[in-house]
């Protein structure tokens, strides 16, 4: 055997060791991202750590960084989406309205409300209430300057609690309530606003949509 022949030897057997040691030192890497895997997904997910731990160390067994990588991802993504999916609130509103005609005053009245609900559970809403003079009826205008009168000192806002009044003729007024629980301290609420229905805080914070639904059917409210 000559010098060229194991020279080309030890070449292969050189090339043969390498690939070895890459393969394992892949394989290594490998085991850690699996590792890795597991610990993260007993931190995030109520799924059995060992599911992973199977599917990697069957693809180490084969050798396949290429599979490893692949599932996890696809965990990773897993477990993202249903995080993403568990910080999702729902939101909704519902709308009532109730309304009423040839009043003693003279009057025709409108009452909506809007509530919003974050999972189910109130979180604001917003009150309209309008009172217009019957077309022709003398004492539905007297009517409308007294109420202007009685609703300007209903005006005292607090964070969380904004009610202003607006007029489009002396025959017609406007009062808007917006409550947003998130801002509103009851403590500090004026006295004068529970008074009114128009005005009033109805519930607390977090009352549920069926308790509030059920209750606005039975004042004779109908949903919009």
């Amino acid at each position: 055997m000559n010098e060229d022949n194991v020279r080309q030897i030890s070449d292969e057997e050189i090339k043969k060791t390498l690939t070895k040691e890459e393969l394992q030192q892949t394989q290594v890497l490998n085991l850690q991202e699996v590792q890795k895997a597991i610990h993260y997904e007993k931190v995030t997910s109520k799924k059995p750590a060992i599911f992973v731990a199977v599917i990697g160390i069957i693809c180490l067994l084969f050798g396949g960084s290429l599979q490893i990588a692949n599932v996890l991802s696809a965990n990773k993504a897993n477990v993202q989406k249903r995080e993403t999916k568990k910080e999702t609130k729902e939101l909704k509103k519902e709308s009532y309205t109730k309304k009423t005609t040839n009043n003693e005053d003279g009057t025709n009245t409108l009452y909506d409300i809007t509530y919003k609900f974050e999972d189910n559970k109130l979180i604001g809403f917003t009150k309209e209430y309008t009172v217009s003079a019957i077309p022709g009826k003398e004492e539905g205008l007297k009517s409308i300057e007294q109420y202007k009168k009685e609703y300007e000192k209903l005006l005292n806002e607090i964070p969380g609690y904004n009610i202003n009044m607006s007029s489009i003729s002396n025959a017609e007024i406007t009062l808007k309530v917006i409550v947003d629980y998130k801002k509103l301290d009851l403590t500090k609420l004026n006295e004068i606003q529970q008074t009114k229905p128009f005005t009033k805080v109805d519930y607390n914070k977090n009352t549920s949509y069926y308790t509030i639904k059920s209750e606005s059917l039975i004042q004779g409210f109908s949903e919009k």
